[in-house]
C-alpha cells in the first residue's frame, strides 16, 4: 500500500492510471479482465488443504496435559479393575 501511495504522490493519480492502462472514470472493462488475469494472476487466495482426522489426533496427542490425563485415566481403570475383583 505504501508503494502505491508514494508512487501516486510522485506521478499523480492520472499518471498512475496511465501506467496501469486504466481509465480514471470507467475503470477496467470486461475485455481487459482476461488479459490482466493472465498477466497478473487471479486475485484469490488458495484454499488450505484440509487436515485429515488422524493428523488432528496425532497433533492432539502431542499435548502434555492430554498425555497426563490419559495416564491418570488408564491408572484409574487398572486400579478399579484390581479393587473390584478383590
Amino acid at each position: 500500500m505504501e508503494v502505491s501511495l508514494s508512487l501516486s504522490k510522485k506521478i499523480g493519480l492520472e499518471g498512475l492510471c496511465d501506467k496501469l492502462k486504466v481509465d480514471v472514470k470507467r475503470g477496467l472493462t470486461a475485455a481487459d479482465l482476461p488479459e490482466r488475469c493472465e498477466h497478473f494472476g487471479s486475485n484469490e487466495m488458495k484454499k488450505p488443504e484440509a487436515e485429515g482426522f488422524w493428523a488432528k489426533v496425532w497433533e492432539a496427542l502431542q499435548e502434555f496435559m492430554l498425555r497426563v490425563l490419559m495416564c491418570a485415566g488408564t491408572f484409574s481403570i487398572i486400579v478399579d479393575m484390581l479393587v473390584s475383583d478383590a
